[in-house]
This record gives C-alpha cells, sequence and structure tokens, in this order.
C-alpha cells in the first residue's frame, strides 16, 4: 500500500466520526473538512499509518490514524473511523480498517516509541477528558496527544519545561515533548505519571460529604455553631487549602522568573471583565439570572478596576486553575494542565496577565464544590437553606485558607498593592462567575444557580474586601 494518505476516502468516513469525538467542537462543521498536513508514520511494517492536521472552520485538529488490512467486516468499536477502499492498482491488498491510532494498544505502545523513543508494554486510557487523549504507559508514563493544535509553542509544553527548568517540582516530570517541527506544532507531551493521588475536586467533595452528613446527623440534637462544625476533624479541609494556595504562589513566582513579566494595570482587568459581561448581556436565558442591581454592580466594579493603575506583574499564568486541575500527593500539591482555556486562542492563552486570574479560578472552584455537594443530594438541592448555610461556611473557610497561605508567600511586588487588592480579585471572580453562568445556561442549565449564587453574593458586598475577610 502506497504511504500516500488516502485522502479522498478518509474525508467521506470522518465527519461521522468526529462528530462523536468529546474533543471535536459541536459547533464545528465536521463536513467541510480540509486537509492542511500530514506525515507517514512507521508503527508497523504491514501497518499504514499518518499524522495529519486537518482544518474545520477556525479550528485545526490533530489526528493519528492507522489501518489493518482486512477482509471482513471490522469490530464496531469508538475508535473504528471506518474501512477504506483500496485504488484498483492496490487492490490485492484486501480493504484497510482504518482507527484512531490512540485506542488501540498496538498502534498507541509504536506510537510512543516512534515519537519519544519510550518503550513501554501496557497502556490504558487516563480516563475522562474532553479537550486532548491521554493514555497511562506501564502506570508510569502519561503521554497527552492535543487535539486541537496551532503553529507555535503550545502553553502547557511551554510552562512544564520552564517550570522544570526553574526547579519547580510540583510538576509531574516531564519526560519527553513530540514536535513536528515541519508545521510548527507541538504534538504531545510525555510526563511522569502520578498513580497515588488524590485530585483537588474528589477531596473538596470528601470533606463537604462528612460535613453535610454532620450536619444532617446533628439536626435533631439542636444543631451546633456552624463554625465548630466546619471545624470537624472529619470536614475540615482548610490546612490542604493553605498548602495549596502556598504552592500556587510559589507556581507564580517561578513562571514570573522563567518567562518574564511586565507592568499589569486594573484597565487589563477591567477589561476582561467587560468582556465577560458582555458577552453574558447578549445570551437571552443567562442574562436573566441577574436583576438590575446586580448588572448596576457589575458596571461599577468594571469602573473600580479600571482605575487601579499599578496592578503588580502580569506574567504567564495556567489559565484554568480549579480544585480539579491539582493532585494531592504524599510530597504535597501538583499543578496539572497547563494549557489555559482550550477555547480561547492560542495567542490569548500566551498572553501575560495578573496572577489574580488563577487566584480567582481556584476561589471560584470552592464555592462550585459547596454548590455541587448540595447538588449531589438531590433531595435537598440548593434552596435547603440550612445546608446552604453549611457549605457556604465551608466555602468561606477554605477561600480564606486558600487566599492566606497565597499571599503568605508570593512576592509582594507581583501584586497589587493590599489596598487594591480586594477590588481586582473581585474583578477577576466576577469575571470567572459571568463565563461560568453563560457556559452552564448554555451546556447544563440544571447547574446554572451555582455561578449565579457566588456572582450575587459577590455583588450584594458592600465593599469587596467583605468577600476576602
Amino acid at each position: 500500500m502506497s504511504p500516500d494518505i488516502p485522502w479522498e476516502e478518509l474525508s467521506r468516513l470522518l465527519p461521522t466520526w468526529l462528530a462523536d469525538q468529546r474533543w471535536f467542537a459541536k459547533e464545528a462543521a465536521p463536513r467541510e473538512l480540509r486537509l492542511v498536513g500530514w506525515e507517514p508514520l512507521g508503527l508497523g511494517e504491514e501497518t499504514p499509518a499518518w499524522w495529519l492536521v486537518i482544518g474545520a472552520g477556525e479550528d485545526l485538529y490533530q489526528l493519528v490514524l492507522a489501518a489493518k488490512r482486512t477482509n471482513d467486516a471490522p469490530p464496531k468499536t469508538k475508535h473504528l473511523v471506518g474501512v477504506i477502499t483500496p485504488s484498483r492498482e492496490h487492490r490485492q491488498h484486501g480493504s484497510l480498517a482504518c482507527f484512531d491510532a490512540l485506542g488501540e494498544a498496538p498502534f498507541a505502545l509504536a506510537l510512543l516509541e516512534v515519537s519519544l523513543g519510550i518503550r513501554a508494554k501496557r497502556c490504558r486510557p487516563l480516563g475522562l477528558e474532553q479537550s486532548n487523549t491521554s493514555l497511562v504507559f506501564d502506570e508510569a508514563v502519561m503521554f497527552k496527544l492535543y487535539r486541537r493544535v496551532a503553529t507555535g509553542p503550545n502553553p502547557e509544553v511551554e510552562m512544564v519545561m520552564a517550570l522544570d527548568r526553574e526547579g519547580f517540582n510540583h510538576v509531574p516530570a516531564p519526560l519527553g515533548v513530540w514536535r513536528n517541527e515541519r508545521f510548527g506544532i507541538d504534538c504531545a507531551i510525555a510526563e511522569e505519571y502520578l498513580a497515588c493521588g488524590s485530585d483537588g475536586w474528589s477531596s473538596a467533595l470528601g470533606s463537604l460529604r462528612d460535613l453535610l452528613a454532620l450536619a444532617q446527623a446533628a439536626e435533631e440534637q439542636g444543631q451546633p455553631g456552624l463554625d465548630r462544625m466546619v471545624q470537624s476533624a472529619g470536614a475540615d479541609f482548610s490546612s490542604e487549602a493553605d498548602r495549596l494556595g502556598v504552592t500556587v504562589a510559589r507556581m507564580h513566582a517561578a513562571l514570573r522568573r522563567a518567562l518574564g513579566e511586565e507592568p499589569a494595570s486594573g484597565s487589563d482587568l477591567a477589561g476582561e471583565l467587560a468582556s465577560a459581561v458582555s458577552v453574558l448581556r447578549r445570551d437571552e436565558r443567562a442574562s436573566g439570572y441577574l436583576d438590575g442591581p446586580a448588572w448596576v454592580a457589575l458596571e461599577r466594579l468594571v469602573e473600580q478596576a479600571a482605575q487601579v493603575k499599578d496592578a503588580g506583574s502580569a506574567i504567564r499564568l495556567h489559565g484554568d486553575l480549579h480544585l480539579g486541575q491539582v493532585l494531592r500527593v504524599a510530597f504535597g500539591w501538583y499543578v496539572l494542565d497547563f494549557e489555559g482555556e482550550p477555547l480561547r486562542p492560542l495567542q490569548e492563552r500566551r498572553r501575560r496577565a495578573s496572577p489574580l486570574m488563577d487566584v480567582a479560578g481556584m476561589l471560584r472552584s470552592f464555592d462550585y464544590a459547596s454548590a455541587a455537594a448540595r447538588l449531589e443530594r438531590g433531595e435537598v438541592g440548593l434552596d435547603d437553606e440550612g445546608l446552604r448555610a453549611v457549605g457556604e461556611a465551608w466555602a468561606r473557610r477554605n477561600r480564606q485558607s486558600f487566599l492566606a497561605g497565597y499571599l503568605r508567600e508570593a512576592p509582594p511586588d507581583m501584586l497589587p498593592r493590599p489596598s487594591d487588592l480586594a477590588v481586582l480579585l473581585a474583578a477577576a471572580e466576577a469575571r470567572k462567575a459571568c463565563y461560568e453562568l453563560t457556559y452552564e445556561v448554555r451546556h447544563r442549565p440544571g447547574w446554572a444557580l451555582c455561578p449565579q449564587e457566588g456572582l450575587l453574593r459577590l455583588l450584594s458586598a458592600k465593599d469587596p474586601s467583605e468577600m476576602y475577610r
């Protein structure tokens, strides 16, 4: 079989297959695919395989496809793209069943060796993912193939390698980067696999489940004070939140040293917030979650943030920091997934910004955990006032602990003056909450109350500093 890619046949098969992939944007037009670039891959003597980049609208996607010769109907799996009937001159070789190479263990093992020179015996999918495809090899190597790509350095590759050079040991150790120099694309990264850890989201929900169970049990006996309940041994997460704040501050200091800085201004954060407010206003369903006073408070917060001249440093950021992006192991907290918000353009994700953007993302995540734990209980949901008070007390205690750890460790000259900190942090949180509300209304309407709660609580404060003490 010729190493030439059978694009005419693939272009007929790919649209149906792509529509079922979680990492392929549903708003894209899979039937208008274009082949942007490709190269043959040697994944086996009798295995035609191709690395390719396809265009769908304005987005570029990376695929690694491999084919098995077959005279029978191939098994129906989610990794099967389809069957290619070869051209007349190659028909003696039989038909080709074309697969996503990362979904078939023999192909995936061969790809790891071909791309990075790493040999392994076993592999498995990492698990729940939406924007990329990650595999674990021999329970020691985590290989992440980027699906939505662009020319230029991938933000995660750039930052993980920089942090490693700086000696920041709270990211998984990088083991190699697969880069296609011809097209200037970072294709994949291999990192140490941290097998014995618990992600921050699961740990936080475990703390909240204990707390809500305690609250329910205490109801008949006369509910104890909230503070005492939140500090109970089985439910207290605050020491971990403090340590997490220290880790994030050290990460920011290392990114500042490694990738430089520039002056930040309040107008930058004000612009980010104004943009998020504008998107929220244009969404008829989402905008209905806020009333007139809330819109006025948002506009006032934009104005207050814009008046801050010196906002500290603008540095490279994680960009999508929340409890699901951190892992607790025996050595402390590790930070994962440095791509930023994958739907944002590459240049935006590589832009320097105030570290308060990352801080705000983590603060919002504590609020989300509180709301999620109540939603999880189903029968009480978000409307039970007693459990709402308990969950909010948990979130408040852990937000304060995270922020205390962060501010204690962060270089003072990287941040705005204490008198300006609350306004800018409130602007960053409001921006994130507006984004969350727009997303949830569009994709998970049952969760829209989560960001609505946090946003209204933030906007109802007479002084932003009320939220951070």
